[in-house]
């Protein structure tokens, strides 16, 4: 499903960032696309109409989905959600929260400047006491952008 829909996404000119599928009894497909530059701007409420109409087509044609579902198409928004590598190497620079679980240990949440990605770790320096800290990408269990905005 992901290709057909990442297609669906480049024909229209924009990216596909990410995807939710739907759960359970009319759940939603949620698709999420930005810009060039990978972070949502430059995509409109009008453009998220037209890659909706077009993969609402293209998903009662070539996908079977047993259930019933909402279609959702927008940014994934000044806090977005970071998931894959991808999503952490598109928001170096940028303060994020992430809610991670390494083993032996309760889960906790930390604040941040995302310094490094790679494909199995993250690097952060952290808010509170200003040290850098490695966070396997295996350990984390949620993370987002935390857009901060000046006074």
């Amino acid at each position: 499903m992901w290709e057909m829909i990442e297609s669906t996404v480049i024909d229209e000119g924009y990216n596909l960032f990410d995807l939710e599928l739907p759960v359970g009894r009319r759940g939603s497909l949620r698709v999420y696309v930005t810009g060039d530059d990978h972070k949502g701007t430059g995509v409109t409420l009008d453009a998220c109409a037209r890659v909706s109409r077009r993969l609402g087509l293209q998903l009662d044609v070539d996908e079977d989905i047993d259930e019933a579902y909402t279609l959702e198409v927008s940014s994934p928004g000044i806090n977005r959600k970071l998931r894959r590598p991808e999503h952490f190497k598109g928001a170096l620079g940028e303060h994020v929260r992430v809610n991670m679980q390494l083993a032996g240990e309760p889960g906790k949440a930390v604040y941040g400047m995302l310094l490094e990605c790679s494909d199995d770790a993250i690097k952060l320096k952290e808010d509170r006491e200003g040290k850098s800290l490695d966070i396997p990408l295996n350990a984390i269990r949620d993370a987002r952008v935390d857009f901060v905005f000046d006074n």
